[in-house]
C-alpha cells in the first residue's frame, strides 16, 4: 500500500505510515493478491537513508570523543567529492587548486587510456594514484598540520600505497587482460 502523503510503499495491510506515520485509508483497496511492485530497492534505499539520517545528529558526541585524532573539522562533503580528484577543492571554493589537480589528473587519465596494453599504463596509472592523494591530503591539510614531518610523509605514502593498491593496480590488471587489436 502506497502513503498518499509521502509515497512510501507499505506492506500491505498496515494501518499507519511506516515513513511518516500517516494513517492509510484501506476501504475499497484489495489487497489479496499482494501487490507487486518494483520499488523494493527504493524502500530498501530509503529506509537506510532514513536511519542514517536520524544517527546523523548523534555523531558529534562521537566526534567530540575523537577530537585528539581530528583537532580540526573534516570537510565530509569535499572529502566524499576527492573521489574525483579536485572536485572537492572546487565544491570548498579552492578553485585555484583543484583546477590544476583536475586538469592533472584527467590529463594522466588520457595518457592512460591512449598507452593501453603498453608498458606506459602502469606509469600514467601511478601518475593518477600520486594526484589523487595529493587531493585528499590536501583537503585534510589543516589534520596534518600539527603532526611532524615524518608522520606526514608516512601518512601520505600509506594513503599513495592505499589508492595505488586498492584502485588503480586492479583497474590496470582489468586493463591487462583486455585484448586490443593491433594493426598490422
Amino acid at each position: 500500500m502506497q502513503c498518499w502523503s509521502c509515497e512510501f510503499e507499505n506492506i500491505p495491510g498496515m494501518q499507519r505510515c511506516a515513513r511518516c506515520g500517516g494513517a492509510l485509508n484501506l476501504d475499497g483497496v484489495s489487497v489479496i493478491p499482494p501487490r507487486a511492485s518494483g520499488l523494493r530497492l527504493a524502500t530498501a534505499t530509503g529506509r537506510l537513508w532514513h536511519r542514517l539520517s536520524e544517527a546523523l545528529p548523534r555523531l558529534p558526541p562521537l566526534t567530540a570523543r575523537l577530537s585528539f585524532l581530528l583537532p580540526e573539522a573534516v570537510p565530509w562533503g569535499a572529502l566524499a567529492w576527492t573521489l574525483i580528484p579536485g572536485v572537492g577543492h572546487i565544491k570548498l571554493g579552492q578553485r585555484r587548486l583543484g583546477w590544476p589537480i583536475l586538469s592533472a589528473w584527467l590529463f594522466f587519465l588520457l595518457l592512460s587510456l591512449f598507452s593501453l596494453a603498453t608498458n606506459w599504463t602502469g606509469l600514467f596509472l601511478a601518475c593518477m594514484a600520486t594526484v589523487h592523494a595529493f587531493a585528499l591530503i590536501s583537503i585534510l591539510g589543516a589534520n596534518l598540520a600539527h603532526e611532524r614531518l615524518p608522520m606526514r610523509l608516512l601518512f601520505g605514502l600509506f594513503v599513495f600505497l592505499g589508492f595505488r593498491i586498492l584502485l588503480y593496480y586492479p583497474v590496470q590488471r582489468l586493463l591487462g587482460q583486455c585484448l586490443f587489436p593491433l594493426p598490422v
